[in-house]
């Protein structure tokens, strides 16, 4: 049986506390999505679809392509969510052409990513318009892993994070890409929504 990650155990988790930030960032995302107007969105670290499944709820007509490095995450989107396209990849080497979505989302992808700017300049070479993008809010997030008992012996940070930011030095590092366009914090995450830089004339 194949063990549950770490994004499923989040999205599933019976802990009171963590669903109802869960479901504050997940309002905050799909108002950022809303806000775009998008009709063709590839959202780039999918994992198992739980995003996609919001987004699809929230807006049906949307056309949605997920991407993700795990074969049995993207299975179990597949399950969840038929009527979107997955393809296993990943945020550094991305198989489409220039401009092929008119919204790219990365949520809580980031973080897990050495080569960060490689991974950016992918985002915003693929999207002809937004990017929606979010990670953990340090030192916040982990602080709320001790508070709660979690990766005690990391001191909080998770299992492969190995960036680590702060509202201003996330989004000083995103403003190379994009012109920032909206900013939330939802406990514990950043949550940033940009228009690529030099695109928006291209664009009504």
């Amino acid at each position: 049986m194949t063990e549950i990650s770490s994004n499923a155990k989040k999205h599933l988790t019976k802990n009171p506390i963590k669903n109802y930030l869960l479901k504050k960032f997940n309002e905050t995302f799909i108002d950022f999505v809303k806000k775009t107007s998008a009709r063709n969105i590839l959202d780039v670290g999918c994992g198992e679809g739980f995003m996609i499944c919001n987004i699809k709820d929230q807006l049906p007509s949307c056309n949605i392509t997920g991407i993700d490095i795990s074969i049995d995450a993207l299975t179990i989107a597949k399950r969840k969510c038929p009527d979107a396209d997955f393809y296993i990849g990943n945020a550094s080497e991305l198989k489409f052409d220039n401009d092929s979505f008119d919204l790219v989302i990365c949520s809580e992808v980031l973080e897990h990513i050495k080569k960060t700017e490689t991974a950016l300049s992918e985002l915003y070479r693929v999207s002809s318009k937004n990017i929606i993008l979010s990670v953990p809010n340090e030192p916040w997030f982990w602080l709320s892993n001790l508070i709660s008992l979690n990766h005690i012996s990391g001191f909080g940070n998770a299992p492969g994070h190995v960036n680590h930011w702060n509202p201003a030095s996330f989004n000083k590092l995103v403003s190379s890409h994009i012109d920032i366009l909206d900013f939330k914090l939802s406990f514990p995450w950043i949550l940033t929504l940009g228009i690529c830089k030099g695109k928006d004339s291209n664009n009504s």
